[in-house]
């Protein structure tokens, strides 16, 4: 089968995550009473639902 790449669904996402990075981990770090490891996984969870939407 000759398949194409996909075209991202939002190829500014590098960026935005970049430059928003920073905030939404310290925003998270307070949502989890300072869990750092938590903190992360949160952030990962809601870009990676971000992007897919």
């Amino acid at each position: 089968m000759d398949q194409e790449a996909a075209e991202p669904p939002w190829p500014e996402f590098p960026d935005f995550v970049a430059s928003r990075a920073r905030h939404l981990l310290r925003t998270a770090f307070l949502l989890t009473g300072g869990d750092t490891h938590l903190a992360e996984d949160l952030v990962q969870e809601a870009l990676g639902r971000i992007y897919v939407n």
